[in-house]
């Protein structure tokens, strides 16, 4: 596994990857910057881990848990790049993978009222740093994203934290 130092440094990478990568490297890092067995690699307020993530790739949509995967569907991917990255076509393409990163807002409402979503933001955010330095360690190049124009077109039942574009 490379040092931290070197994952860093390798972060800020805007290059569009050549080679076709295997989604169960993907799925793998997913776990293991989430939900490594029966502990958690991130820290929640309360222990809630209420985030699902939620993976656009080639014509499946599939969504994770803390628990693991909760299931995969069917999705048409070309209304991402129609409707999301309109700005330009080299930003989503057939390769491209979008990960979505939502939270169950009435857990954290429930359990802290307003600020509860700061605390699923923390968790995100902690996840999302996990991933990249996952997928580095696997020469796998990403790129955080706060915002996704129209991001309703995904079909996400709550709102999105942050998104991760593998492209």
């Amino acid at each position: 596994m490379k040092n931290v130092e070197e994952s860093i440094k390798g972060r800020y990478s805007s290059q569009t990857r050549n080679s076709f990568i295997e989604m169960n490297q993907i799925f793998k890092s997913i776990q293991l910057a989430y939900f490594e067995g029966s502990r958690s690699s991130v820290p929640s307020a309360g222990g809630i881990y209420g985030l699902k993530i939620i993976v656009f790739y080639l014509n499946q949509k599939r969504v994770f848990d803390s628990h693991g995967m909760l299931e995969e569907i069917a999705f048409d991917r070309t209304s991402i790049n129609r409707y999301c990255f309109k700005d330009s076509q080299n930003n989503f393409h057939e390769q491209s993978i979008l990960i979505a990163v939502t939270y169950d807002y009435e857990s954290y409402y429930q359990k802290y009222g307003n600020c509860g979503v700061r605390y699923a933001a923390i968790e995100a955010g902690a996840f999302v740093q996990n991933l990249q330095l996952y997928l580095l360690t696997e020469g796998i190049h990403g790129c955080p994203l706060g915002f996704v124009k129209n991001d309703d077109l995904l079909g996400l039942e709550d709102e999105a934290l942050v998104y991760f574009l593998l492209n």
